[in-house]
């Protein structure tokens, strides 16, 4: 993300980022309805994404590493349609969705590499 901008604008990237944690094993990330503000990048830790059946059975829907985003799928209802959980020792870099899409309006590059992303989990 960071090539080609000058230090004003990695400065304005770099105060959208929250350093969250240390969550353990078993905390809740998010959980389903929750309301949507912020994307996640895994710095440490997995993280496991699942939802409920009618049943109550847990569906797993897949497990986050390092530097892999969680909370993509919320974008479009506003809510995340699913749990998030640790399972181990979890660190995260939160990011605000609504600042970064504003921001990302003035950095194209920044833009393009968030479509990526969202292309990706689609």
């Amino acid at each position: 993300i960071s090539q080609g901008y000058d230090k004003t604008a990695l400065g304005e990237l770099h105060v959208l980022v929250d350093h969250v944690g240390p969550f353990q094993a078993g905390d809740y990330l998010f959980r389903a309805g929750d309301p949507f503000d912020s994307i996640a990048a895994v710095r440490a830790g997995m993280v496991k994404t699942f939802v409920d059946d009618s049943q109550g059975n847990e569906q797993v829907l897949g497990f986050s590493l390092p530097g892999e985003v969680i909370g993509l799928n919320a974008i479009h209802g506003a809510r995340f349609p699913c749990n998030a959980v640790a399972l181990d020792t979890v660190y995260l870099c939160r990011i605000s969705f609504p600042r970064l899409s504003l921001l990302a309006t003035r950095m194209p590059g920044l833009q393009a590499r968030l479509f990526s992303l969202l292309s990706a989990e689609i």
